[in-house]
């Protein structure tokens, strides 16, 4: 082990003599930096035939008129056109020139043959409802269900967790609607087997 006034004592020399060096490199006059740079790079014979031959070439004048016009082409169409991979709108067809130029388009003819998809249409998720039985007093029905381990007693019109809506009770069915999106559903229930899984 060191002991850490020999450290710092040699740190210290260390950052003294790196110092000096940078002082003594700034003191080197500018000119004779320049000079050894000039003499590095000195030009050969090759790069004289270059400069030579480039010096030429930029005297002469190019013969424009040579060249001809430039013409272009039915097949270019608008080149300032804004493309895009959507079809465009009907109405944009038809007054662009109606549907006898777009039939020699051969994706005009694909897009025409093929239908486009109907809509998905939405399903409710599976009755997760559980049929525990009924009581009635002669006026009002009431059933007993299970919806997410909550027990409920609801009659015709009353809501379940604010999902689902009890429309009617029949002796072997209970039509509910699920509220989120207003599909109808079906428990069947049995009497028999109420409250078993």
């Amino acid at each position: 082990m060191t002991n850490p006034l020999v450290r710092k004592i040699v740190l210290w020399s260390a950052l003294a003599a790196t110092l000096l060096a940078v002082i003594a490199i700034d003191e080197e006059p500018e000119e004779s930096r320049v000079d050894t740079a000039a003499e590095a790079v000195l030009p050969t014979r090759n790069v004289d035939r270059r400069t030579r031959a480039s010096d030429n070439r930029s005297n002469q004048t190019l013969p424009v008129d040579q060249l001809g016009k430039r013409t272009f082409k039915a097949e270019a169409d608008d080149i300032f056109a804004v493309n895009s991979w959507q079809p465009p709108p009907v109405n944009a067809r038809k007054k662009a020139g109606g549907d006898e130029e777009d039939e020699d388009d051969p994706f005009f003819v694909a897009r025409r043959a093929s239908k486009p998809l109907p809509a998905p249409t939405p399903v409710a998720p599976p009755l997760a409802i559980k049929y525990l039985g009924r009581v009635s007093d002669g006026r009002v029905t009431r059933v007993f269900l299970v919806h997410q381990e909550k027990n409920y007693a609801t009659k015709v019109g009353e809501r379940i967790d604010g999902l689902y809506r009890l429309d009617s009770i029949r002796d072997d069915v209970l039509e509910l609607t699920y509220l989120p999106l207003g599909i109808k559903q079906k428990l069947v229930i049995n009497e028999k087997t109420s409250g078993k899984t």
